[in-house]
């Protein structure tokens, strides 16, 4: 197990997984990620690499949504 933050919440989570597992699997946030972006310590990461991108012990990642008014 590793200690990640997710939206500045600390959770243990299974080593050797990636950001995609993270977000869509683990998060249950949609498939769809034109709604929302993820910072990987502070970096955009674009939705393309969560695939290839591991999480590691310490990371800070963040899922940030669109939010619209008028």
């Amino acid at each position: 197990m590793i200690e990640i933050i997710v939206n500045g919440k600390s959770m243990a989570w299974t080593s050797e997984k990636n950001v995609y597992t993270l977000i869509i699997d683990t998060l249950n946030y949609p498939a769809e990620s034109s709604r929302f972006v993820v910072a990987l310590n502070g970096e955009l990461l674009p939705a393309e690499e969560w695939p290839s991108t591991r999480v590691n012990n310490g990371d800070i990642i963040d899922v940030l949504g669109a939010i619209t008014g008028g």
